[in-house]
């Protein structure tokens, strides 16, 4: 009997390592070519199945201790689902809700396999997807730096596989300090210093303000720590440290020189300079908004998902490239601003609870056990608050491959340690450990589901506006048919789908259709002012000119210097005859003066007439 156990012990550690081994790979290499987003929905359908499979294949527990960090996890998920009832558009917070269950998931399944897993593999697997995330960039800023150089916004064309260099210096942050967690606790060798040096290097070239501090702080603290406590066993460490920042400091010069970079990219990384640069400056007005949206709805939030739908409410009067570009933002740029617009307060407490939690058993163990341990406990207490920098500034809880590696960290710092936190926890075995299992493959399906859905829904989508620049308005369509759903409703650029059909149908002349699609759009986000515009100028067209007029009155509240809003405003006043509104109206357009005169000799001529 004992030599069955044994095989299926054996058995279960190879399945564990599989998993283990490909939920990296994905996390890495997953991706979806054809859609408006490639890193993400192919991606979250891609760890769910993995995680579905591994309930079923791989997970032998029969039984679950519940701690107060899985009640605070839990009760974060029920908080982000039931604001789905008091949300504008619940499709909209679908993602935020099943990411939240998936990384609860994974945390519960990390808990689970991570003693079955040697620390060598662990290692091994960890440093394995480094130097796949290492690869990739080089090979981008290579291209990037030859064609075009690394300096200003050329940056910007180094991505990795995670659609964006700061989600690309995150997500390799992260296995940096995992690295990290493994160099100091198994192999030491020189190849593994060599791929250390390099993530930092690449940390430093991508040019992200926020990872370079939470870098700061977890190599600063460590340095900081092995210097005063000056003990032997940590002494080769203290070398190590030097010996990394060294070279990667020459490395990361070697690369800039070469690759075109300048002093003024150099100067953009001090934290000092931050909020003066123009990207601190836009991120200081998008964070002045959402604190004015909290203002109103602080005890419930909005919703989940709601942010990127209300965020315009406020007037983005202030922004030049939202007012000028048409650039749109759907994150905060600060998941604890965001997560309290959308959840409210229950909603922020419980998420800065899982990170209180996380750092109370961090704290305990670090008092508690023998000084060679002690470093690797600080090591996770440092990389968590590294995490919390980057999510100040940025967006990570968004991505599924900084959602799973959260995970990770919330297990390694929990599993096994002995602290006062303990004597709040439950074991769930029998009746009750099947409902919560049930619950977990529940939440795996939903995800798979809604990943389906958001695939097929931005495949089309991206169909439907390629069809859109050649003006090809059946086919437009036609595509936006087929990739709306009630699980798909909006872009991931938070624009709606029956606003894109909207304008097929009102190009095509179906002027009493296009204003059904166009209502509909604004219903799911009324305050695009893109959208509004486009519906009151279906209004027009319909010579339901003072309907109009109000529409384009929300338009321009939202986005006053939006002079296509100007022009028609106009328009629509001349038709009433209301001449002297007209021409208010058309005096406050400032960049197309041509246009301007026309239309003001066009209305005093109608005055003229009249």
């Amino acid at each position: 009997m004992s030599n069955i156990e044994d095989i299926k012990s054996k058995r279960a550690s190879i399945h564990s390592k599989y998993f283990f081994a490909a939920v990296l790979l994905v996390l890495t290499l997953g991706r979806t070519w054809g859609l408006l987003d490639e890193y993400l929905a192919g991606r979250f359908l891609l760890i769910s199945l993995l995680s579905l499979a591994a309930m079923i294949f791989v997970v032998r527990q029969k039984q679950y201790t519940f701690q107060l960090m899985d009640l605070v996890f839990l009760c974060y998920f029920a908080i982000s689902a039931a604001s789905l009832s008091w949300s504008i558009l619940p499709s909209a917070g679908l993602y935020s809700v099943l990411s939240i269950g998936l990384s609860y998931v994974f945390y519960v399944l990390f808990m689970w396999i991570l003693p079955e897993l040697p620390p060598h593999f662990k290692q091994k697997t960890i440093l394995g997807t480094s130097v796949l995330v290492v690869g990739i960039l080089t090979f981008q800023l290579v291209q990037t730096g030859i064609k075009s150089g690394i300096s200003n916004n050329q940056i910007y064309e180094i991505t990795g596989w995670s659609g964006h260099k700061n989600l690309a210096s995150s997500f390799l942050f992260l296995l940096f300090g995992f690295n990290i967690y493994y160099f100091i606790s198994a192999k030491r060798s020189a190849s593994i210093l060599i791929v250390l040096i390099l993530q930092v290097t690449m940390i430093f070239l991508l040019q992200s303000r926020a990872v370079f501090l939470a870098m700061v702080v977890l190599l600063g603290g460590l340095f900081c720590y092995i210097f005063f406590k000056k003990e032997k066993v940590l002494s080769s460490l203290y070398y190590r440290i030097i010996y990394m920042v060294a070279g990667s400091i020459l490395t990361a010069t070697i690369f800039f020189s070469l690759l075109g970079g300048t002093s003024a990219d150099i100067k953009k990384l001090s934290p000092f300079n931050y909020m003066e640069s123009s990207s601190g400056a836009e991120r200081r007005f998008v964070w002045y908004k959402t604190r004015e949206l909290i203002k109103d709805k602080w005890i419930t939030g909005y919703g989940a998902g709601s942010w990127k739908l209300v965020f315009p409410s406020k007037s983005i009067e202030g922004s030049y490239r939202l007012q000028s570009q048409n650039i749109m933002f759907t994150r905060a740029h600060n998941d604890f601003l965001e997560i309290w617009a959308e959840t409210g307060i229950l909603g922020i407490l419980n998420y800065i609870g899982l990170f209180l939690i996380v750092l109370l058993h961090l704290y305990h163990s670090f008092k508690s056990e023998e000084s060679q341990r002690r470093i690797l406990t600080l090591v996770l207490m440092l990389l968590l608050g590294g995490y919390i920098i980057i999510a100040f500034f940025d967006f990570p809880k968004e991505r599924v491959e900084h959602t799973v590696l959260l995970s990770l960290l919330f297990a390694m710092a929990t599993k096994n340690q002995v602290t006062p936190l303990q004597q709040y926890s439950y074991l769930s075995k029998g009746k009750k450990f099947k409902l919560f299992y049930g619950l977990m493959i529940f939440i795996l399906i939903a995800n798979s589901l809604f990943s389906f859905y958001q695939i097929q829904g931005e495949y089309h989508t991206r169909k439907a506006l390629e069809a859109q620049l050649v003006n090809k308005w059946k086919v437009v369509q036609q595509a936006c048919k087929y990739a709306y759903s009630p699980f798909y409703q909006i872009t991931p650029f938070a624009t709606s789908v029956k606003w894109v059909e909207g304008t097929a149908a009102y190009n095509l002349g179906k002027y009493e259709e296009a204003e059904k699609l166009f209502a509909l759009g604004c219903a799911h986000t009324p305050y695009h002012f893109n959208c509004l515009n486009d519906y009151a100028s279906c209004k027009v067209q319909l010579k339901k000119y003072q309907e109009a007029i109000d529409i384009y009155k929300k338009s321009l509240y939202i986005n006053p210097r939006f002079e296509d809003a100007l022009f028609n405003i106009s328009f629509a006043y001349a038709q009433l005859k209301e001449y002297d509104q007209a021409l208010i109206w058309v005096r406050k357009t400032k960049t197309l003066p041509e246009k301007k005169e026309t239309f003001i000799q066009e209305i005093e001529k109608l005055r003229l007439n009249h």
